[in-house]
């Protein structure tokens, strides 16, 4: 029984590791493909300008939450093969990540419904809102992803 929870242990493992070397390579390709936009305090910025940039950093931001949740799956991963001492130091990173990712998508998801209604009175004020929430999102996740890359590349 322990054989075979190790071969699926270490099918999983290839495979998670397979999927974060794809999300990596298509981060990489995404990034030289795509031009983001920022916008200072005395940019004029209209509202179609808005929505695009604002649209433009979701589809991003939603390949940033894939990245992290394929890492926080690969930390999962060796849960399983690692031995006790090992064990609590990832299951510990993997809660924290989870949870501070799951703040990260909901806090997303909250600014994009404020978002969708500040819209419809498009004022100065919205834009630079905007680009402080982007500025946090991506400090946010680069960090959550900075912890759990180093310790998926430290423990290869």
């Amino acid at each position: 029984m322990k054989i075979s929870q190790h071969i699926i242990s270490l099918v999983f493992y290839s495979f998670f590791l397979i999927v974060n070397t794809c999300a990596k390579d298509d981060e990489e390709a995404y990034d030289e493909n795509v031009m983001e936009v920022t916008y200072g305090k005395n940019d004029h910025v209209t509202k179609e300008m808005a929505i695009e940039n604002w649209e433009l950093f979701f589809k991003q931001s939603q390949k940033l939450i894939s990245i992290t949740e394929t890492n926080i799956a690969s930390i999962q991963v060796k849960i399983e093969t690692a031995n006790e001492s090992e064990k609590t130091e990832l299951q510990k990173i993997y809660n924290t990540s989870r949870s501070k990712l799951l703040k990260i998508k909901t806090a997303r998801l909250k600014r994009n419904s404020e978002f969708s209604t500040e819209i419809k009175n498009y004022n100065e004020y919205i834009q630079p809102k905007n680009e402080k929430f982007k500025k946090q999102f991506k400090q946010n996740i680069i960090s959550i992803n900075t912890t759990l890359e180093n310790y998926i590349e430290r423990n290869k």
